[in-house]
């Protein structure tokens, strides 16, 4: 790794100055990024969570240490794979030993290095189960306009109601703005998320061809996309309701002017929750993901609509 970061020559990392910290941070990503490829272990050797990566986290912990990048990859690749104790081995049943569990079907303190969701799942979550949609129906999240660009995506709570806050002014961000926002300590990484933000939100599917039609057939007919309980239309719903409050001249949002950068934002094809795509907000993404777990009905229509547990769903129906 030094080695790469003092060479000026490579064709590899030409976008960077040898010896400078963006260098030296695109070295380090590279090289483990293979290190981990090649040794079938690669989710173990990319950022995860709180940007830290797996391998070098169990290597700390077990030999009783604070996370230090520094420290782990110090070692030869053989002695920091062995002594992160993540492989498989009698180890594991010392462990349990030592906690006075073994044998229980239920015992996890042997295996406290792994994350406690697997790495993929804590990476991604699936824009089914997390949109708009769901936070309002299940969640019982209603929908804050704001004029504070850090408050997007941000999950408050005023007077016992939940609120998503979103920003209202996506307008603001076009153009040459990027530029000038990150001159001034605003990442372009963030502008791009916010923007991708809003279909994801209200757009996180698009309707097959055999809807489409049926619904060209029996648009005008019986006002099919008035009732329809299909994701793609219930979106499209709470979408039109959401401009809605924004054009109104009076309500909660009376004092924000209508945006209509938002609906074409809104309508643009959708983007996976996942830590690649929203590097920036994925805190806020995964907080959004927590509260959705975490709440139970409050109905019996929402008890009626809610698959999340399919013991409970089926037992009342």
């Amino acid at each position: 790794m030094d080695g790469l970061v003092a060479d000026a020559g490579h064709y590899y990392f030409s976008d960077t100055l040898n010896g400078s910290p963006s260098r030296a941070t695109a070295v380090r990503d590279v090289v483990l990024l293979v290190l981990g490829t090649w040794l079938l272990m690669q989710s173990y050797f990319v950022p995860a969570r709180l940007d830290q990566r797996r391998v070098v986290f169990a290597y700390c912990t077990t030999q009783k240490l604070a996370y230090s990048e520094e420290t782990a990859l110090a070692l030869s690749v053989s002695n920091l794979v062995v002594q992160s104790g993540l492989l498989p081995g009698p180890h594991e049943s010392c462990a349990s030993d030592e906690n006075g569990t073994q044998g229980n079907a239920d015992d996890t303190a042997a295996f406290a290095l792994y994350a406690p969701v697997g790495l993929l799942e804590s990476l991604t979550i699936d824009i089914r189960g997390l949109n708009a949609v769901k936070l309002s129906s299940l969640g019982g999240v209603k929908i804050s306009w704001t004029t504070n660009l850090s408050r997007h995506l941000l999950l408050s709570q005023h007077a016992g109601q939940h609120y998503l806050e979103l920003f209202a002014f996506p307008c603001a961000l076009q153009g040459d703005a990027a530029r000038i926002l990150a001159s001034m300590g605003i990442p372009a990484e963030l502008i791009d998320e916010i923007e991708a933000s809003y279909a994801t939100l209200f757009h996180p599917i698009k309707p097959s061809p055999i809807h489409k039609a049926f619904h060209g057939i029996f648009r005008y007919l019986i006002w099919l996309r008035r009732w329809c309980w299909c994701l793609g239309c219930r979106s499209r719903r709470l979408r039109t309701k959401a401009l809605a409050s924004l054009r109104s001249s009076k309500g909660q949002h009376h004092c924000i002017k209508f945006d209509p950068t938002l609906g074409t934002l809104m309508k643009k094809d959708a983007t996976q929750w996942n830590q690649t795509e929203y590097a920036q907000l994925w805190p806020r993404i995964m907080a959004l993901d927590a509260h959705l777990r975490q709440t139970k009905p409050w109905s019996f229509s929402v008890l009626f609509r809610d698959r999340r547990d399919t013991v409970q769903y089926w037992t009342f129906l």
